[in-house]
């Protein structure tokens, strides 16, 4: 099965300590979604995805920012919500994008 691109939502904050990022998941099957995130501060908690668990699969840091990316796997469909909280009040940018027809066991692998 291939992998499909269903929808994404962009979005920038200044000065916050907790924001919502919401998006329209598609109808395929084996969904899954990665969350990037960008901000001067870190972060505390990322919540569920349409009832799918946040992990987290790289984080980094350069030029007075921290970088996450964490993927979520078999979320519901519709109208979804996730909420980044950092651990201090920062500018906050985040990236979400849904596929489908990812592997559901193994959705994400390291890149070398």
């Amino acid at each position: 099965m291939a992998i499909n691109f269903d929808a994404q939502n962009h979005t920038t904050f200044s000065s916050v300590s907790s924001k919502d990022v919401s998006i329209t998941v598609g109808s395929g099957s084996d969904r899954a979604a990665i969350l990037s995130i960008w901000t001067g501060s870190t972060i505390s908690s990322v919540s569920t995805l349409g009832g799918a668990t946040a992990t987290l699969i790289g984080s980094g840091s350069g030029g007075g920012f921290n970088f996450m990316h964490y993927s979520f796997v078999g979320m519901s469909t519709g109208s979804q919500t996730t909420t980044v909280t950092l651990n201090s009040t920062d500018n906050l940018e985040l990236f979400l994008t849904t596929y489908d027809g990812v592997d559901q066991t193994t959705p994400t692998t390291s890149a070398t």
